[in-house]
């Protein structure tokens, strides 16, 4: 037989059976087999290749070996009766021959069993892997006859078994989901289906209480009150079960920002010290001032703490219920800094058994329990799924008759800033809140006080738009003790009729769940009319989810309610829409006669400001015209000045020069005739350098002729620049009015310490006389030169001097007339910086420049054009292009 270490039997020649039974399990070892279990005692520490001959005292010898293969057994059995007849001297060699012929014929049966029984094991328990991993596709080879083929034909079937099963497990599994998701589907609708009674039951029960109908007696009055009171918890009930389901399948989405958890705390006892006027108890909020913002979304924090203190209130009837926080980590520790917020309570405290399932929905602390204080198991667990939601942990502390420490924890916000406007209550999600059932005398004198501003205000327009009659109603009610005008349509389709037919309302109430036409429909379809602010749309819906508000507000509503309804709300969002919606229209009629205003102030400022353009232009103008005629009558006076003592000079240098001569004609006459003079004339010689004298003096008088000839040259082209212009236009030579100008502007020519001299160019055609007004052509000249020169000036800044030398800059002037000799044309070029296409297009616009301030007054160019263009029918161009220089081109009629 052939076993294994772990004592599975392998094959037995009388156990085969029981071994294809058990599917390959056999065991020794629970088999209850004391000869078995006896042969495996025996073998259980053999080495591998060891072999053991052991008298098993039954007229039999057992021969045992180990064999490599992995932990497997080989043994064999010798009746003692073939031995019996030998002889004891040759027992030990024959013994010996038959252990060699045992080892043999275990060495042959190994290599046997290895390629006949241990591969398709290994392949069976490969398979049994493969299955367990959920691959069931495997399959073995069946094509064998023996038990191993057979093993392998069931294995095959069990695993075709096994997989039918895990589909019908699967298909069980989807349809459970499948009727999960129909349930959750039923019971959002069975809400909205129960919010619209009720939503009927409470505002009738609230609007008759109001005195819709006439006053009433205090008997009904009560009774209408518990009917309202009912409804609300009713509706309390139904969205406590939608929020245990939402948590369930994890579809609430937090909205988180930083809150003051003190002030939170603040108002949620603040509403609840009203339910405790039957109780001597003292509600205590201990909470730091200097409490670090918690990271949460506000709506669920309050709803946390209605439950936990609401629970605190519930079940202790006298001492207190206390609110108190503490930081629990910091970030020192490399954690998440957290508040830890606890309500400890000094009521009748929980069992220790319950302790551990008091957060299990649906979980009371035992059945008399739920019908002394009622409740639906719901709260705590609610609580829990929101505070894990957050991030945070809850737990409880409580021994009976000395109260409960409820304590769960919030992360720190990392934000520092919190809107003043985080502590206020969110009136739709709590106004079910058993609170507003105990405050009849406050709702009274709140109604009281809407009913007197409504009718200190002019009558507001309100169209109700609800399919279900009950439900309009209802708004009815609320809205008739007002001063307002109603009107009701039954669909969407009817309403959008009757704002098509004239009716511009003042707001719409909307419901949201109508057939054919939902709300959100009429409301997009009312927004490419009228914006938000002309026309408020106020939904009215059953359903607040998330993604249902997010869908009415992108097709454009200015707010919803939640049914049922709270009337008070109903009326306060009434009168802050309608006043918001008027105040925009009153704003509008004010900013189109602010633009009618101001369009006309902008007509008359455009007006004014054109005319002072033009004043401006024609005072520069004249200043400039009266500047220049100055600066011509001074010139012209200067160079007559100039002139006369000029020419007294000139007159007497030629005197001069000839009595020079004279002079030292007689001086050489007298050396010669007395070569050997008076001691002190030959003193004064040499104190004189009589020599260097006669010999200097003759040039001196020359020099002083070339100066004063000089001085005749500028006056000339100084009373040629600055002559008088008459009325009429008079014969007058350009070259000579160019070369005047080049005369006055010679010194800007000049070499400097930043730039070698600039070299002008004459290329002089043959012009005729031209009939113009030369004064004002010499300061468009004028004006083109300077402008060249500043353009050169600005090219070299930054330039060494030797690179200026390398790259010479210079002007040139070139003058010719037209084919058709109709026009002169004068060319004007520098090799500067050039110009822009925007900056050209702008160069002959009035007071436009692109020097620096103090630098231009954008005259130049402009006065130039008119000179050359008004005053002389001529043509003034600009050719130029960044970096290549601009050239000018001046046309004058000949």
């Amino acid at each position: 037989m052939i076993f294994r270490e772990d004592g599975r039997l392998i094959a037995h020649p009388e156990k085969g059976d029981e071994i294809k039974e058990k599917l390959g399990n056999f065991n020794i070892l629970t088999s209850g087999d004391p000869h078995l279990v006896r042969i495996f005692q025996l073998v259980k520490d053999l080495k591998p290749g060891q072999v053991v001959v052991e008298n098993s005292q039954d007229n039999e010898y057992l021969a045992i070996a180990k064999l490599d293969l992995p932990n497997w057994y080989f043994v064999t059995v010798f009746p003692k009766s073939i031995l019996a007849g030998l002889a004891f001297e040759n027992a030990r060699f024959i013994l010996i021959l038959g252990l060699i012929a045992l080892v043999i014929e275990v060495t042959i049966l190994f290599f046997v069993l290895r390629q006949q029984v241990a591969a398709p094991l290994n392949n069976l328990m490969m398979a049994t892997d493969q299955i367990t991993a959920g691959d069931f596709n495997i399959q073995l080879d069946t094509t064998r006859l023996d038990e191993l083929g057979r093993l392998a034909h069931s294995f095959n079937a069990m695993a075709g078994e096994v997989y039918a099963r895990e589909a019908r497990l699967k298909q069980a599994q989807e349809a459970l989901e499948a009727t999960d998701k129909l349930k959750d589907e039923f019971l959002a609708n069975t809400s909205h289906e129960l919010r619209t009674p009720l939503n009927g039951i409470i505002g009738i029960a609230e609007s008759l209480i109001d005195g819709v109908t006439g006053k009433l007696p205090a008997t009904t009055i009560s009774n209408l009150a518990m009917i309202a009171s009912s409804g609300r918890r009713l509706a309390t009930l139904v969205n406590d079960i939608l929020d245990f389901s939402k948590l369930r399948h994890q579809t609430i989405e937090l909205q988180l920002k930083p809150v003051a958890v003190r002030e939170i705390v603040e108002v949620v006892l603040t509403l609840n010290r009203l339910l405790i006027s039957q109780k001597h108890l003292q509600l205590v909020n201990d909470i730091p001032a200097d409490l670090p913002l918690v990271s949460a979304d506000e709506n669920r924090l309050q709803q946390i703490l209605y439950n936990l203190i609401g629970n605190a209130i519930k079940f202790t009837d006298s001492g207190s219920v206390q609110v108190s926080a503490r930081l629990i980590s910091s970030e020192e520790d490399g954690q998440e800094s957290k508040i830890a917020i606890t309500i400890s309570d000094t009521g009748i405290g929980i069992p220790e058994d319950k302790l551990d399932r008091v957060f299990e929905s649906f979980e009371q602390a035992d059945g008399s329990t739920a019908r002394i204080y009622g409740g639906t198991g719901l709260g705590l667990a609610i609580s829990k799924k929101l505070v894990e939601l957050h991030g945070g942990e809850i737990g409880v502390e409580s021994m009976i008759d000395q109260g409960s420490r409820f304590t769960f924890t919030l992360p720190v916000s990392q934000i520092s800033a919190v809107s003043s406007q985080s502590v206020l209550v969110s009136s739709h999600r709590y106004q079910s809140s058993p609170v507003l059932d105990s405050l009849p005398s406050e709702v009274d004198a709140h109604a009281h006080n809407n009913r007197q501003t409504a009718k200190n205000h002019p009558e507001w327009s309100i169209l109700i738009v609800d399919d279900e009659p009950v439900n309009r109603q209802v708004l009815v009610n609320h809205l008739s003790l007002y001063n307002y005008e109603i009107t009701e349509a039954a669909s969407g389709i009817e309403a959008l009729a009757i704002l098509e037919g004239g009716l511009k309302p003042d707001l719409i109430l909307l419901d949201v769940m109508m057939p054919r036409m939902t709300g959100y429909e009429v409301t997009h379809k009312i927004r490419q009319t009228w914006q938000a602010s002309e026309l408020p749309i106020v939904l009215l819906t059953a359903r607040n989810h998330v993604s249902d508000l997010v869908v009415g507000f992108e097709a454009g509503a200015n707010d919803y309610l939640t049914k049922p309804i709270s009337k008070d709300e109903l009326l306060a969002r009434i009168k802050v829409h309608c006043s918001q919606a008027a105040i925009f229209l009153e704003n509008s009629r004010l900013y189109q006669d602010l633009q009618a205003s101001e369009a006309r102030v902008c007509d008359r400022a455009l007006l004014l400001e054109q005319s002072l353009q033009l004043l401006q232009q024609t005072q520069l103008q004249l200043v400039q015209n009266e500047k220049m005629a100055s600066i011509g009558q001074l010139v012209a006076g200067v160079a007559h000045e100039i002139n006369n003592p000029l020419g007294f000079i000139t007159g007497n240098l030629s005197h001069a020069e000839a009595f020079i001569q004279d002079l030292i004609g007689l001086l050489e006459l007298y050396q010669q005739q007395y070569p050997q003079p008076a001691p002190e004339i030959v003193a004064q010689i040499k104190a004189v350098d009589l020599p260097y004298l006669m010999e200097d003096l003759p040039q001196l008088i020359t020099s002083l002729k070339t100066g004063t000839d000089r001085i005749c040259e500028i006056s000339t082209s100084l009373r040629i620049f600055s002559r008088a212009d008459t009325t009429s236009k008079v014969a007058f030579n350009l070259h000579e009015g160019i070369n005047s100008t080049l005369m006055i502007l010679k010194h800007r020519l000049k070499a400097n310490n930043r730039r070698p001299k600039i070299e002008v160019s004459k290329d002089y055609g043959d012009l005729p006389l031209v009939n113009c007004y030369p004064g004002q052509l010499n300061q468009v000249f004028l004006n083109l030169l300077g402008n060249a020169i500043d353009a050169i000036d600005e090219s070299v800044q930054g330039q060494s001097y030797q690179v200026i030398q390398a790259n010479p800059k210079e002007i040139i002037i070139r003058t010719e007339t037209s084919q058709d000799q109709q026009w002169a044309r004068i060319y004007i070029k520098d090799n500067g910086l050039g110009m822009t296409e925007a900056v050209k297009q702008k160069i002959f616009d009035h007071l436009f420049t692109t020097k620096p301030v103090g630098q231009g007054t954008g005259l130049g160019l402009s006065i130039s054009y008119q000179i050359v263009v008004e005053k002389h029918g001529g043509k003034l161009l600009c050719i130029s292009s960044p970096g290549e220089g601009a050239e000018f081109v001046i046309q004058i009629p000949i």
